[in-house]
């Protein structure tokens, strides 16, 4: 399914490309502070987005490389990764009281 995604274009439901990276964020927020700290941080990124627009912040995006954007991706796919290795060989974290 993930490799369907570039070339049928996904559903509207599934996460896909840079928005895929921001999940781990989210799930930071959500973990921490609940449902209320993801409205709060949903409003916050809403007025961001409104003053970088405002701002014509859009016009400094050319000077970020792709290196740099690939390596941000790439760093949030090894973090999911090594996340998820737990599940795929079915361990349990020990706990230590």
């Amino acid at each position: 399914m993930v490799f369907s995604f570039p070339f049928l274009g996904g559903s509207r439901v599934q996460i896909g490309e840079p928005t895929a990276a921001l999940v781990v964020i989210i799930y930071g927020i959500i973990a921490q502070y609940v449902l209320a700290g993801l409205t709060v941080a949903t409003f916050l990124a809403g007025l961001m987005l409104i003053g970088i627009g405002l701002l014509h912040f859009d016009d400094l995006i050319k000077f970020i490389s792709k290196t740099i954007t690939v390596g941000f991706t790439l760093g949030i796919a090894v973090g999911i990764i090594v996340g998820q290795i737990k599940d795929l060989f079915c361990l349990n974290k020990a706990k230590m009281s």
